[in-house]
């Protein structure tokens, strides 16, 4: 094993750990709602074959554990409004990743 395979075995233990640590910190309400998201594109895969829908969860899991790894977003999310949202409020899903990424 060379060192580049350490370094990415730390750098996955590491995000594992902070995962877990995540996990640990949700609510009930919050697991239940993060299984049926990660197992989503899991049921398109099987039904399809398509390989895409794979790829969407890993950027989905990696996204959601990044993001709600910081206490600000985890405390927001926490005190974001749950009634539904009126039509033409809505915001597309991709542009509140590219805005929480800056």
């Amino acid at each position: 094993m060379d060192g580049r395979d350490n370094a990415n075995d730390a750098l996955v233990a590491e995000a594992l750990q902070r995962a877990g640590t995540l996990f640990d910190d949700l609510t009930e309400e919050e697991r239940r709602s993060l299984f049926l998201n990660m197992y989503e594109p899991i049921a398109k895969y099987s039904r399809t074959g398509d390989i895409d829908h794979l790829k969407k969860l890993a950027e989905s899991v990696e996204v959601t554990v990044h993001l709600r790894s910081q206490p600000e977003v985890q405390q927001a999310l926490r005190n974001a409004p749950t009634s539904p949202v009126k039509h033409g409020e809505e915001v597309d899903v991709d542009d509140v990743i590219k805005i929480l990424r800056e």
